[in-house]
């Protein structure tokens, strides 16, 4: 990639004058600005790429070079458009010093040809996943995949993630570029549970008070948000799959239910405790939910990257371990697609 790189930005030298930029707030981007050095030490702002149509055949790195220091709430540097790219599937974030992005554009959109987010401190526990390649379904046992069976699915970009059916499953996820569909059956009560998987082995569990602080982050669509019983993402205790969201040992997430967004909560196996963050989702929209787990497991979550305007506090125990996972159910309404389009999770 960085060859590639390399060669567009002899290209692009001869055509025009290159500039390397440093920025510190709010700022538009030229068609010159190939190389964006963001600094958000002073507070979140947002990058704005340059017209889409002057940018023909050129690429642009933006890179955070300094953020606001270790923490649960960095400081977000936000890249956007100028509402003239004919496909955009959302503004990107970025909050940690070293992470980067690559745009390419064709005259008519953008296009993320690399995105860097490796975090050194656990860089083996770190997974990025866009499902913009087709995947191979099967059982962790070998055959086919099964919706009365703990299901793998091996992704093209080498990540492995595995999944289940709750009730009277019967139809796999599809893959529907980019993205995953969750949508199932469409039967009433029916749905799928996704983790990274939960067996001792698995390389994606993160354990409280050992392990810095970490976070999972999903974006996804919806399509009909009444039809859906529970639409649930967060960190879970690693254990078994049950049938029953509400019978996990713990577990601290955001849940969609048609349409109310949800904090939910469970500690050493008591009641669910719901509290209603008065945000909501629409039908067809895309948002993004994350939860963050501190190094002494107090959870905090964002909903398209601010807080949501009603929290809860919750803090896991000490000591355990705890995966990131996605869960939902349809409701009588029936949800129409559940489209998965990008899912992280990693340190802090």
């Amino acid at each position: 990639m960085l060859g590639i790189l390399s060669r567009q930005t002899r290209v692009n030298t001869e055509m025009l004058s290159v500039t390397t930029v440093i920025k510190t707030t709010t700022y538009a981007m030229v068609v010159g600005d190939l190389y964006v050095l963001a600094n958000t030490s002073g507070g979140a702002w947002t990058l704005t790429l340059p017209p889409v149509g002057e940018a023909r055949g050129l690429c642009y790195i933006i890179e955070l070079s300094v953020g606001s220091g270790a923490g649960a709430a960095p400081n977000l540097l936000t890249i956007t458009h100028k509402n003239d790219s004919a496909r955009w599937a959302g503004n990107y974030t970025i909050a940690r010093p070293g992470q980067k992005l690559v745009l390419c554009s064709d005259g008519s959109k953008w296009t993320v040809v690399d995105k860097y987010l490796g975090i050194p401190a656990i860089a083996s526990k770190y997974i990025y996943e866009t499902w913009k390649q087709p995947f191979i379904l099967g059982t962790v046992g070998g055959g086919a995949p099964s919706a009365t069976l703990e299901n793998i699915m091996f992704c093209c970009s080498g990540n492995t993630f595995s999944y289940i059916g709750i009730v009277g499953q019967t139809l796999n996820p599809t893959w529907v570029n980019p993205g995953v569909d969750w949508a199932g059956d469409q039967v009433a009560s029916d749905g799928w549970e996704f983790t990274t998987g939960i067996g001792s082995g698995n390389p994606n569990q993160f354990v409280v008070g050992t392990d810095k602080g970490f976070y999972a982050r999903a974006r996804f669509t919806i399509a009909d948000v009444s039809g859906l019983g529970d639409c649930a993402f967060g960190f879970r205790k690693r254990e078994a799959y049950q049938a029953n969201l509400d019978n996990y040992d713990e577990m601290a997430c955001l849940n969609v239910k048609a349409g109310a967004l949800n904090i939910e909560t469970i500690l050493n196996n008591a009641a669910t405790v719901t509290t209603d963050t008065t945000n909501t989702w629409a039908d067809t929209a895309t948002h993004t939910l994350e939860v963050r787990v501190s190094s002494l497991g107090v959870v905090t979550y964002l909903y398209d990257d601010v807080a949501p305007t009603v929290i809860a506090a919750y803090t896991f125990d000490a000591g355990e371990n705890v995966i990131p996972f996605f869960n939902m159910i349809q409701a009588a309404d029936l949800s129409g697609a559940v489209t998965f389009l990008e899912f992280e999770c990693g340190a802090l």
